[in-house]
This record gives structure tokens, sequence and C-alpha cells, in this order.
């Protein structure tokens, strides 16, 4: 379509009215280049979204590992602090949890303690890591935290358990417990031997007390996702950092 505009000069067609009706339309180029701008835009937000969302889950996992560290260092804590006669050495006071079916992996030995409000002598808590699979390596996934020692009460949770008001009466008998699955203890230390260095991972002003009550250790937790690329596959602390825990009985 063109103008046409008369003048002296006679008719002159211009093609500016074309173009411009044109312009009321879109081009093919025009809605492939809208469609790949609109393409990438939805790509970008759709990545920015899953991005968030894995970081929300990592996070969340995350801090549930850390809420079960410290429940886990609490109720350590807690028995050593009242005990006596704590020990790293399995000196044949306590009963060792058989191996899980089928495997051939056998629990470790971790430390064992008395109750020094227990009238028997001879009762003793002991805490076991138990392996889950056979070749546990050092994956906190592939082992679980069990306690050998004097039964809690069902109702009340004394030790021991009372008369009248727990089935299993106020009888030491000896249980067996899972404390937690996915839980790894090493290096656990008494400072009843510091050498000429000292006890390591102590704080200066105790480093050479070596009177036998200071225990320490360290402790990785799992979710039980080992082996599975998933987001939900995560440790506590990482392996590339190591938290030395230590409690001490009165």
């Amino acid at each position: 379509m063109f103008l046409s505009i008369s003048g002296k000069s006679g008719i002159i067609q211009s093609p500016i009215a074309s173009r411009r009706l044109g312009a009321a339309g879109f081009t093919l180029v025009e809605m492939l280049l809208v469609a790949a701008i609109s393409s990438v835009v939805i790509l970008t937000a759709s990545a920015i979204s899953i991005t968030g969302t894995k970081s929300s889950i990592k996070a969340y996992v995350v801090q549930g590992l850390r809420d079960k560290y410290a429940r886990l260092t609490y109720f350590i804590e807690g028995e050593v602090e009242e005990s006596d006669s704590l020990s790293v050495v399995d000196n044949g006071n306590c009963v060792a949890p058989i191996s899980l079916a089928g495997l051939v992996a056998q629990p470790v030995f971790l430390f064992s303690f008395r109750h020094r409000y227990v009238d028997n002598s001879s009762v003793f808590t002991c805490f076991y890591n138990v392996p889950l699979v056979d070749n546990p390596d050092n994956n906190p996934n592939n082992w679980a935290l069990y306690r050998r020692g004097p039964a809690f009460g069902n109702i009340t949770g004394v030790i021991g358990g009372v008369n009248g008001s727990d089935a299993n009466g106020a009888t030491l008998n000896p249980g067996l417990y899972v404390v937690a699955p996915y839980v790894r203890v090493t290096t656990p230390m008494l400072n009843a031997n510091c050498g000429s260095t000292g006890f390591p991972n102590v704080a200066a002003v105790v480093k050479f007390s070596c009177d036998g009550r200071t225990l320490t250790y360290s402790m990785s937790i799992g979710t039980g996702s080992s082996g599975r690329d998933t987001i939900w596959n995560s440790t506590y602390p990482s392996p590339v950092r190591v938290i030395t825990l230590r409690t001490r009985n009165r």
C-alpha cells in the first residue's frame, strides 16, 4: 500500500503507510524471537525455583541432624555425669550385643560406667557401635549406637524402674537399647594417662589433670540415605569437620 501525495510535480506514492499498517501484526521472525525469550525466562524461573527448593530441603535435613546430635550428646552426658568407674577399656563388665542377623561385622565397644547410686556394683552401662552392614567403613549411615545397661522404667523413665509403677519393677535387669540408628562414635578417650604432651583435645587448664574423669569422643550422624543420589543424603558434622565432645563425671 502506498500513500499518494499531490504536488506540483504530480502524484508521489510513498511506502510509509504500508509499513505502518504492517506494524499492527507480527512477522514470523518476531514471533520466534518472543517464543525464544519466553522459553529462556520460564527455564530460568524454573531453575531458580528448583534450586530454592533443594536448598530448603537441605537446610531442613541438616537442622534435623543437628537436633539429633544435640539430643544424643545430652543423653550421653546425662548418664556419664552421674557415674563412676568410667572406662574406655572393655574390662569384662559388659556383655556385647550380638551381630545383626546375616552380618559378620562385630559390634565395637566404646565405653562403660557404673551408676554411683546403684547398690549392685556389678551392674554397668556399656555403649557400642553396632554395624548395620558388613564392611561399614567410616560412614555413620552404616552404624547404630547401642546401650546395654540398667533398663529404664516404662512409665517413670527411672533407671531400674519403680515398684508399683513400672512393668519391669525396681530390678536392674540390664536391657539392650538402640540409642539411635545411623550414628558412629569414634576415638573415645579417658584422661587417665596424659603422657608428656597432655590429654588431647582438652582445654589447657585441664590438659594434665589425668584424673580419669573426663571422657572425650567424636560423633557423626547421618540420615540413612547412604548409597542413593538424593538431596536427603547428608551427614553432620560434615566429613571435613570433626567436633570433639567432652563430658565429665562428678
